[in-house]
C-alpha cells in the first residue's frame, strides 16, 4: 500500500512540475491603465479609458485578445462597463517595438455615483498563454459634497467686545 501511494505521489509531483515547466516565463499578460489614475474623482457619466496590454511571450502582435472593464469584481456581480478596443498606437514607452500597437481605449457605459469610493476591475486576456491579469483602480465617482454648515467666526481686531454693527440710519461722516 505504501509503495502504491508513493508511486502516485511521485507521478503527481512529476505531472505538476511538467505543467509548470511548460508555461512561458511571464505566463500572463501585462496591463496598465493610463486614464483614469488611481484615486481620481470622476464626474458621473461615461468615461474614456485608455492604457496598454501585451504579453511578453507573444511572437507577433500584442498577444492580448481581450480587455474587459467592470465596476467591482465581475465574479461578484460587478457592473460591466465594456470591452476595450485593442490595437491602438501606444502612447506609453514600450519595448520591444513589437508592442507599438498595444494600447487600448474604451468609452464606458454610464458610471453613477454621488461621492462614493468605487474600484474599476480591468481584466486582460492573453491569446498566447490563455491566462488573465487583473488590475484594480480605486476611484471616487461623483461631485465632492459641500462642507457642512458651521458657525461663522469673525475676528475682531480692535476691542475685546462684540463686533461693531453698522448703523444704517446714521449720517455719513464728512
Amino acid at each position: 500500500m505504501r509503495v502504491w501511494l508513493l508511486r502516485i505521489a511521485c507521478m503527481l509531483a512529476l505531472a505538476i512540475t511538467s505543467t509548470v515547466a511548460a508555461l512561458p516565463a511571464a505566463a500572463h499578460p501585462t496591463v496598465e491603465v493610463s486614464n483614469p489614475s488611481p484615486n481620481d474623482r470622476l464626474t458621473p457619466g461615461a468615461l474614456v479609458m485608455s492604457g496598454v496590454a501585451y504579453d511578453h511571450d507573444a511572437s507577433q502582435g500584442s498577444g492580448v485578445d481581450r480587455v474587459l472593464v467592470f465596476v467591482g469584481s465581475r465574479d461578484h456581480g460587478g457592473q460591466f462597463l465594456g470591452e476595450a478596443r485593442l490595437g491602438m498606437p501606444s502612447t506609453m514607452a514600450i519595448s520591444p517595438l513589437q508592442f507599438t500597437l498595444a494600447s487600448w481605449t474604451l468609452r464606458t457605459q454610464t458610471i453613477r455615483g454621488a461621492g462614493e469610493q468605487r474600484t474599476l476591475f480591468v481584466y486582460a486576456h492573453s491569446s498566447v498563454t490563455d491566462t488573465e491579469t487583473l488590475i484594480k483602480v480605486p476611484l471616487i465617482v461623483g461631485h465632492q459634497p459641500p462642507p457642512p454648515p458651521g458657525p461663522v467666526v469673525i475676528q475682531n481686531s480692535g476691542s475685546m467686545g462684540p463686533p461693531a454693527l453698522a448703523d444704517e440710519d446714521a449720517a455719513p461722516e464728512e
